[in-house]
């Protein structure tokens, strides 16, 4: 289901900008595709992966309470 918004925790963004650049070029995308169109990410790599598990609960949570 396609959604115009979603929240985006100051803490994400803390955690992510301290990877290096290519792993921020991946989990952006994949956070936000997710988010709003709940797209789920292929082929990240092992770091992108494990920050994207670490946020997907938030924003389930996020969503359901919408």
């Amino acid at each position: 289901m396609a959604r115009d918004s979603f929240i985006f925790y100051r803490s994400f963004n803390e955690a992510i900008k301290r990877m290096p650049p290519e792993v921020r070029a991946e989990i952006y995308p994949a956070i936000v595709e997710y988010a709003l169109d709940g797209k789920e990410p292929k082929g990240l790599s092992d770091i992108a992966q494990g920050i994207f598990i670490l946020v997907k609960p938030n924003i389930d949570a996020s969503i359901t309470r919408a």
